[in-house]
């Protein structure tokens, strides 16, 4: 299990927490597209902590830990 923190998310700087069994993209993306505009999304994320970026832009931070 792991609890998935996406911090300064968007244009109105939104905190979004949740629990999930498996961090995937689908996961991931069901968290972030309520708060974004833009259809580009993608996620990188190293060894727990990563960005979501929107086309060339970092829309938010990424941080991952084991419940």
């Amino acid at each position: 299990m792991f609890r998935v923190k996406i911090t300064d998310l968007g244009r109105n700087n939104v905190t979004v927490t949740e629990d999930m069994e498996v961090v995937n993209f689908n996961n991931l993306l069901s968290m972030v597209f309520p708060h974004l505009v833009s259809s580009d999304i993608h996620f990188v994320i190293n060894y727990g902590i990563g960005y979501v970026y929107a086309g060339f832009r970092s829309v938010g931070k990424i941080k991952v830990t084991t419940i």
